[in-house]
């Protein structure tokens, strides 16, 4: 069995056609000159002509395509949520599965739950949890497997754990932990494992504020451990290592130590008491790894007592002989005061303070004292104060590499935008973006490679921002605000590539914007315009290789066309064999209509792969130049999706009203339906004995065989 029929049988693919064709093997639509009529007329000539322009164009590698796609910032306001100048407010924003939700009030309910899918109509509250104009305060929005996780009070106004899955009767109340009175308030929501933690104040039954754990469910929300039997632990700092739950805690004994926990009471114990003379009020515990494994927590304490360190550095694998004083930075019981820790490539960057010598500024560590070491003194008069530290993978091809980026001041040009690789010569200002003073860049968020932030530039007030790491890619994205008050945008939330965040217009109030990046490339064939319905498809057809068109100067792509059946085996050979597949076949061995023609050995590959038997078995036919049929289609689709011994579930005669039952392909059409390859042709119509377009092939082609989406 050949490389083909090896991939193929078993069921997967290897994706659409990357490169042009060749001289030998051409895309479908562009006939042979063995396959013309034979009653020559000046449209028959004319596309003789083009077939051979197409074959020299092809063979010397000329590119036939225009030029490459133009990429503009778009910053727009998604709603206008409490219309006028009144705040709709949105905050606490997370990204679940693709769906912006957030707290936000329209001026007729209070505080509630919405969603957005980026467009106006599509910004909608999910549910008026606590009616009227009430405010239910939905907070710590946390992602679970799909399923969202807050905080919010409901009728009663206790405030307790929700869950939604974004719908009015999937949003309901997980347990009322505490009951009667103002309710549990659960906190620092976090997920481990598909189970949320959290910590709740069960005051008025058997415990105060504690760790806890829910599975979504109402038996299943439980608490992890009592820490504090006389009191409340007040867990802080949940932070996830592996499989792991760390945080701070306090068991009413050894005051705030660091704490560990696999889920269950006998599973939770003190790591270790670092300060045995009152509590080391672990904070800032970071997990640091590589991008695999997280093997590391890394954390601010304090030890005192007979050997005081102040606040340091420390490290943690967990165990109590494993967590450890990483460097006393700040000899004796000074405290360096760790901060802003965050994972670079397996290394922790750091701010910290050497009251003896540098003063505050960024650090990186591996885990020892020696590999502990200042990265660069960028304020060598004072404290540069390192903060906002973001983690920006950048690509700048033909590789990419981690950047990390960061405010800080060089006592020289005020508050800046810097960036580091981890080195002391790679540590650098990307830009003095405000030369008169302070631009102070903060809110750094990471989306899909590129920075973005709020920035100050002397005249246009607090704005976002955008940077790549270099000085001329660093610039505003928009004066949303116009004049030097700023928009003060603030939540910043990657969703897919696209930036949410709350921004004030000075007409509308604090409301919801969105920025992104919009391609937009001039239309590869002339009779396949922006506004054409097929745009996209062909588009992306086109660019990534799958076709040339049916003509190439003007360069055309003949949408309305009909898919004849030698087409539709090249198209689907081709999804099915990838791109470096070029058949070969035995001419004139498979069917007695195809030799000579210019698919000839793509029909025999698609007969070999049992896809088809032709149009007829005595004498042996395909009729290559026959149109293709909606029905036939989506028989030949979900053939070359599952494999020539699919067979489709029967249909039901309830999906369609022009497919019933005893019509030819009914189950292949419901089946395509069902599988989202298909919604019809309108109408609740399917057309079933319409012959498929060369536009609809292309719709077809992108959904069945992923082609890469370049354009939404």
């Amino acid at each position: 069995m050949d490389a083909i029929h090896q991939r193929y049988r078993i069921g997967s693919f290897a994706g659409p056609l990357a490169h042009r064709a060749t001289t030998t093997h051409l895309y479908a639509g562009e006939k042979s000159i063995s396959s013309l009529p034979r009653t020559i007329d000046s449209h028959t000539v004319y596309r003789v002509l083009q077939f051979i322009v197409t074959v020299t164009v092809l063979a010397f590698g000329i590119s036939t395509y225009p030029a490459q796609a133009v990429e503009t910032d778009i910053v727009e306001q998604v709603k206008d949520i409490f219309p006028g100048m009144i705040d709709g407010n949105p905050s606490s924003m997370a990204n679940i599965n693709g769906t912006l939700y957030f707290r936000a009030h329209d001026g007729v309910h209070g505080e509630e739950l919405w969603r957005t899918d980026g467009t106006a109509a599509g910004t909608v509250m999910v549910k008026d949890i606590n009616p009227g104009p009430a405010k239910s305060a939905p907070n710590d929005l946390t992602n679970v497997k799909g399923t969202l996780f807050f905080r919010a009070a409901g009728v009663s106004g206790n405030r307790e754990l929700w869950r939604s899955d974004g719908t009015p009767e999937g949003t309901v109340v997980v347990k009322e932990i505490a009951p009667g009175n103002i309710g549990s308030n659960p906190e620092n929501l976090i997920n481990v494992n598909g189970n949320i933690y959290f910590t709740a104040d069960a005051t008025g039954t058997s415990t105060d504020v504690e760790l806890w754990r829910s599975d979504g469910t109402s038996n299943g929300t439980v608490i992890v451990k009592d820490i504090n039997p006389t009191g409340s632990s007040f867990p802080q700092f949940l932070t996830k290592v592996n499989d792991v739950l760390f945080f701070s805690a306090d068991n009413g004994v050894d005051g705030f130590e660091l704490w560990r926990s696999g889920g269950t009471a006998n599973e939770t114990a003190m790591v270790k008491d670092i300060n045995p003379s009152g509590g080391s009020l672990p904070s800032d515990l970071t997990a640091v790894g590589d991008r695999f494994v997280d093997d590391k927590l890394y954390f601010a304490a304090e030890q005192a007592g007979t050997s005081p360190t102040g606040r340091e550095l420390w490290v943690s694998d967990g165990t109590e002989g494993g967590t450890v004083l990483v460097k006393d930075i700040a000899p004796g019981a000074g405290n360096a005061f760790p901060g802003e820790l965050i994972n670079f490539d397996g290394s922790l960057l750091f701010a910290a303070t050497d009251i003896l010598g540098s003063g505050r500024e960024l650090w990186r560590s591996d885990g020892t004292e020696s590999g502990t070491i200042l990265l660069r003194d960028i304020n060598p008069a004072g404290n540069s104060d390192p903060h906002s530290l973001t983690l920006v993978s950048i690509n700048h091809s033909p590789v990419s590499s981690n950047l990390l980026f960061f405010s800080a001041n060089d006592g020289s040009t005020g508050d800046e935008l810097w960036k580091s690789d981890g080195t002391t010569t790679g540590t650098v200002r990307v830009k003095d973006i405000n030369p008169s003073g302070d631009s102070s860049p903060d809110i750094l968020t990471n989306v899909n490679g590129t920075l973005y932030f709020n920035a100050d530039n002397g005249s246009n007030g607090e704005e976002l921002w955008k940077s790549d790491g270099t000085p001329g890619a660093t610039m505003l994205l928009k004066d949303i605000r116009a004049g030097p008050n700023g928009s003060f945008s603030a939540e910043h939330t990657n969703v897919n590539g696209v930036l949410y965040f709350r921004a004030n217009d000075g007409s509308t109030g604090s409301e919801l914007w969105r920025a992104y990046v919009r391609t937009d490339t001039p239309p590869v064939f002339d009779d396949v315009p922006v506004s054409h319905p097929f745009y996209n498809a062909v588009t992306n057809l086109a660019i990534s290789g799958y076709t040339d068109g049916c003509f190439l100067r003007p360069p055309m792509y003949c949408p309305s066309d009909p898919v004849t059946r030698a087409e539709m085996a090249v198209f689907l050979v081709r999804g099915i064999a990838g791109q470096d597949f070029r058949p070969k076949g035995t001419p004139g061995t498979v069917f007695d209509d195809i030799s000579p023609h210019y698919a000839e050995s793509w029909i025999e590959t698609f007969k070999e792969l049992e896809l088809t038997g032709g149009c007829s078995a005595s004498p042996p036919l395909y009729c290559p130049n026959d149109p293709v049929t909606r029905a036939q289609m989506a028989v030949f689709l979900l053939k070359a999706i599952h494999g020539s011994a699919y067979n489709s579930p029967p249909g039901t005669g309830t999906v369609f009203a022009d497919v019933n039952i005893g019509d030819f392909a009914i189950n292949w059409i419901e089946q395509l339906a069902k599988e989202g390859f298909t919604g019809g042709c309108g109408n609740g119509n399917f057309c079933p004995n319409d012959p498929v377009t060369r536009g609809q092939m292309a719709a077809f082609l992108t959904r069945v065989f992923h082609t890469p989406q370049l354009f939404e």
